[in-house]
C-alpha cells in the first residue's frame, strides 16, 4: 500500500494514523489514541470506531478494550507516501517476483521454499494507478525430515557468516534462513509490499484476494498473463 500525504483516514491525516498503527498494532485502545493523537476521549472513541468501520482494526479476542490491526491495517502501517505506480509497472514487478519464486524453489541450497503467494489490495481494483503490489507469502520447509531441515538451516547460517554477514542479535541469526528468502523475494523493488500469510491469513479475511502461486487457471482467470 502507498498513500498520499494529504489523504485522510478515520477523519485524521493519513500519516498520523499510519504512524499510530505502526507503533500500536496489538495495543490499540481509546486511551492510546487520545494520548498519541492529542485528542479528547470522545474524539478518540470516534476515531477508533471509524478505524473499525473502515476495516483497519478489529477487537482482540482476549479483551473488549483492546483492538488489533487487520491485514488492511498492517498494510497501512507499512505504507509509504510515495508516487503511485502504473498497472504496467505492477505487472512487470509481479512477473519479476514470480521469476524469483521459481528460482528459489528450484534451488536446493535454501532451507525454505515458497508454498503459496496471494495477491490482494489495490491491484485487484480497476484503478489505472496503484499504491503498490500487496503479496502475502507462505513459506514451507525445504525438507520433510526434521533432522535434514535443521542441518540445512545451520548450513545457511554458516554460509552467511562466511560471506561476512553480521547479525545484530542471536535471534536475528537464528531467523536468517527464513529472512534471506524474504530479502531475495523483495529484491530492490520499492513497489512490492510483502506480507507473511502465516500471520496475516489474507485468504480468511473479508477482502478481495487471489492465489497467484501455485499457478491455477481457475484462480488466475481474472489476472493478466504474467508468464510471457
Amino acid at each position: 500500500m502507498r498513500i498520499q500525504s494529504n489523504d485522510v483516514i478515520a477523519g485524521q491525516p493519513v500519516l498520523t494514523i499510519r504512524d499510530f498503527l505502526r507503533n500500536h498494532r496489538t495495543s490499540i485502545t481509546v486511551d492510546a489514541i487520545a494520548t498519541c493523537l492529542d485528542v479528547d476521549i470522545a474524539t478518540a472513541k470516534q476515531i477508533l470506531q471509524n478505524l473499525v468501520t473502515e476495516g483497519y482494526i478489529e477487537p482482540a479476542e482476549e479483551s473488549q478494550e483492546i483492538w488489533y490491526t487487520t491485514t488492511q491495517g498492517n498494510a497501512l502501517a507499512n505504507a509509504k507516501a510515495e508516487k503511485p505506480i502504473t498497472r504496467r509497472t505492477a505487472d512487470r514487478l509481479i512477473k519479476e517476483f514470480l521469476e524469483r519464486v521459481q528460482t528459489i524453489n528450484a534451488c536446493n541450497d535454501y532451507a525454505y521454499r515458497i508454498a503459496q503467494v496471494i495477491i490482494f489490495g489495490s491491484y485487484l481494483s480497476d484503478s489505472p494507478t496503484l499504491g503498490d503490489v500487496d503479496l502475502s507469502i507462505k513459506l514451507s520447509h525445504r525438507y520433510d525430515d526434521a533432522q535434514k531441515q535443521t542441518h540445512m538451516r545451520e548450513e545457511r547460517i554458516r554460509h552467511a557468516l562466511q560471506e561476512g554477514r553480521n547479525f545484530s542479535t542471536f535471534l536475528h541469526q537464528v531467523a536468517w534462513p527464513e529472512l534471506e528468502i524474504w530479502h531475495i523475494l523483495k529484491g530492490r523493488s520499492r513497489g512490492l509490499s510483502l506480507h507473511d500469510e502465516t500471520t496475516e491469513q489474507v485468504l480468511s479475511q473479508p477482502i478481495p484476494s487471489r492465489i497467484l502461486f501455485p499457478e491455477s487457471l481457475s484462480m488466475r482467470r481474472n489476472l493478466p498473463d504474467l508468464t510471457s
